[in-house]
């Protein structure tokens, strides 16, 4: 697990401007309350304590959707083939990638909600847990095929932590107890003592499950410096991995099932073997905060975390250097809005009319410098047009395979592949070379010449006659300039 380093560090919460201020003159306590990194797109979703959902976009965390999903805190977050499913006290609701609603369930037997987790790897059915007292001692089983509640689970334990794998759901419970359960029989198979005060985080991969939790040491709750692990194979408790950190959170890597990551609150990271607890890599958060909230991506390249100012963080493997890190390993595209799919409104149509302003034209979102920008003394020489083809070699040419193929005469037009030196007009301009000039141009020239013109007209007066008494024709011409063309309308009286 080595090569491991920050990639991108942006706020996790945007408060408004026009925020209103508390009594103590501070900003409302917003804050991220859930984390979540999508299982098919390169999406990481945020919940907030106002019931919010933000999603930042690839390693380099752009701001993808943001809506309002719950009217209190998002205390839960799901990746779900359909796009994403969160919870909050007292409503479930599972919205596309996009941020559109697909359907919310409420009911006002049963709120309290904390936590859920998936009976199978289908997402066809949704467990969820919270406190016995507020829940009527049950645990509502969820149909997202239909938005409903299916049915209930009889429990009395108040429920804080659940996660699955293809056979049992782990349920973490308030007092530090972590019990199995079997969902096709809805029985409780074992229940496990991990941790004495609670649980802060747990894990399931295959046949592991990792749990960190808290003790209470004079009059205050300390993370515990180990995590403890469980065999689901044997349904029995193994050795714990050593932390002496305090572990808060723990992951087992989605690809390699003996590495576990374990984070503390001042964002100590390790990675440890969970066969060989020696051989661990260590890394150290650059934070000036504790660490609140954190998950491994899907596809075992990203990390992402949150600290108690809300700014977040995400660190990537760069095992592959000419691989950067992704959030899945087969990620699904992203939809953005284009100019085909965008409703107009009336007012923003554009109109092709006479007087129709050019600035109602809009323009695209441009961060570079655009071609009309290409600076004045940037001219360069193009050359001279080629010439064109002769017409007679067009007319004897033959098609073959939808090219013109034509010999070529050697006795009219010389030997072939000589190459001749290009004259630029400019510089024959300057020369004893014949050019055609415009009128205009040709009085500049006599302007500039004054004196070489006046010594050749007194040479040429007396040499040649060109008018005749006697109507014979002149002995020289003088050539005619047309400097304007009069044309005369028959006008009828």
């Amino acid at each position: 697990m080595e090569g491991w380093r920050q990639i991108s560090h942006v706020p996790g919460l945007k408060l408004p401007k026009n925020e209103a201020l508390n009594q103590n003159g501070n900003s409302s306590s917003k804050m991220v309350t859930a984390m979540k990194f999508d299982d098919s797109h390169d999406l990481l979703w945020l919940g907030d304590s106002e019931g919010y959902l933000y999603s930042f976009s690839s390693i380099k965390l752009s701001p993808y959707t943001s809506v309002r999903a719950h009217t209190g805190p998002v205390l839960k977050i799901l990746s779900h083939k359909k796009g994403v499913v969160s919870i909050s006290t007292d409503s479930i609701r599972l919205g596309t990638v996009e941020g559109i609603c697909a359907y919310t369930i409420k009911n006002t037997k049963y709120s309290g909600f904390t936590c859920m987790s998936y009976t199978s790897n289908t997402q066809s059915e949704l467990l969820v847990g919270g406190k016995a007292s507020e829940m009527d001692n049950k645990i509502l089983k969820v149909d997202l095929i239909n938005g409903q509640i299916s049915g209930t689970i009889p429990y009395e334990h108040d429920l804080t932590l659940m996660d699955n794998n293809l056979k049992y759901v782990v349920l973490g419970r308030s007092d530090g107890f972590v019990e199995v359960l079997d969902p096709k029989v809805q029985s409780f198979i074992k229940s496990f003592k991990c941790h004495s005060s609670g649980l802060s985080s747990l894990a399931v991969k295959d046949s592991h499950v990792l749990t960190t939790g808290y003790s209470l040491r004079r009059d205050q709750y300390v993370p515990d410096p180990f995590a403890c692990s469980i065999d689901l194979k044997h349904l029995a408790s193994v050795p714990p991995v050593s932390f002496p950190a305090g572990a808060l959170q723990v992951f087992i890597h989605p690809l390699l099932p003996s590495v576990s990551l374990i984070v503390s609150n001042l964002g100590q990271i390790n990675f440890i073997d969970i066969f060989n607890p020696g051989k661990l890599q260590l890394y150290q958060a650059d934070i000036s905060t504790y660490l609140a909230l954190s998950d491994l991506s899907s596809s075992g390249d990203c990390f992402a975390f949150v600290d108690a100012l809300q700014n977040l963080y995400l660190w990537g493997s760069f095992k592959d250097a000419n691989k950067p890190p992704s959030f899945t390993v087969y990620s699904t595209p992203l939809k953005f809005p284009t100019l085909e799919s965008e409703v107009v409104p009336p007012k923003n149509r554009v109109t092709f009319d006479p007087s129709s302003p050019l600035n109602s034209v809009k323009l695209p979102h441009y961060s570079s410098p655009l071609l009309s920008v290409w600076p004045v003394d940037m001219v360069f020489k193009t050359g001279k047009p080629p010439l064109q083809i002769d017409p007679e070699i067009i007319r004897s040419s033959k098609s073959l395979e939808g090219f013109l193929i034509a010999r070529y005469n050697k006795e009219k037009y010389g030997p072939r592949n000589l190459y001749i030196k290009y004259e630029s007009l400019n510089k024959k301009k300057g020369e004893s070379a014949t050019v055609p000039k415009f009128i205009s141009e040709r009085e500049e020239d006599e302007d500039s010449n004054e004196e070489k013109v006046k010594h050749h007209q007194d040479l040429t007066r007396n040499a040649f006659i060109d008018s005749s008494a006697n109507g014979d024709v002149p002995n020289v011409f003088k050539k005619v300039d047309i400097l304007y063309i009069v044309q005369i309308h028959s006008i009828n009286f």
